[in-house]
């Protein structure tokens, strides 16, 4: 690759997964979808998954370990075995449709995102955290994850009201993303969806995601999430509509 590229997209790389981590530090998830929106404008789309999956997997674990104390095993076990069973499928889904065809899915899966959380933000949506409601999350989570590393809007809404504080929240949904984030990588890269000449852009974008990771936690308190969250799901949709 031409230097004047690869000096642009470590750059690019680098920021995409600050934003996105630092999204996700604030929030409890939203990387899978602010990377998946920028990084197949970027690099090749199994690429891009296995980048952001990797990243994924490391920031989640960092904030997991973090509020280790306060996560509830017993509603995030169903959900995670599911979802690593069902991961498969979608790996699998990714690594033997049309890259045109699995754009435009991705592009309609972000703006139909963007849209649900707009129409929801202020609704009290209920979703008891029982086996049942546990294997149906799990099943489109391991799913979307494997397909696109952005599971975590579904999740967020079935562990939000599994838990009675923020921390055990955020501590349970990290847990799961760390888990589930590594075993599609594992399996992406075990299927050779991987360009090794893009090894290096994992190295920057785990730089970026840890940094941001530790900056969120401290400007947590200050920080208007709900606009940050708003401004989020524009750009997604935007980023939807483009790989449309």
């Amino acid at each position: 690759m031409h230097g004047g590229i690869i000096v642009f997209q470590i750059c690019m790389v680098l920021l995409i997964c600050f934003f996105a981590s630092f999204l996700q530090g604030t929030t409890g998830f939203g990387f899978g979808l602010v990377s998946m929106a920028f990084l197949p404008l970027l690099l090749p789309f199994k690429s891009s998954i296995v980048i952001s999956s990797i990243v994924s997997a490391i920031i989640a674990a960092q904030v997991a370990y973090k509020y280790r104390k306060y996560i509830k095993l017993k509603i995030v076990i169903i959900p995670t075995i599911v979802s690593l069973i069902t991961s498969s499928i979608g790996v699998a889904l990714v690594l033997t449709m049309n890259l045109s065809i699995i754009k435009s899915l991705l592009g309609w899966v972000l703006i139909s995102l963007s849209i649900y959380f707009f129409v929801t933000r202020k609704k009290n949506i209920y979703i008891k955290t029982n086996v049942l409601n546990g294997i149906i999350i799990g099943s489109i989570t391991g799913i979307v994850t494997g397909m696109f590393n952005i599971g975590g809007p579904f999740l967020a809404l079935y562990f939000f009201y599994g838990t009675k504080e923020p921390l055990e929240y955020k501590g349970t949904l990290s847990l799961n993303f760390a888990i589930t984030s590594t075993w599609t990588s594992l399996i992406h890269l075990y299927f050779g969806g991987f360009q090794n000449e893009y090894l290096s852009l994992v190295v920057i974008g785990i730089i970026g995601g840890v940094i941001a990771t530790v900056l969120s936690h401290h400007l947590f308190k200050n920080i208007n999430r709900d606009l940050l969250g708003i401004l989020t799901y524009i750009l997604v949709a935007v980023m939807g509509v483009l790989l449309i």
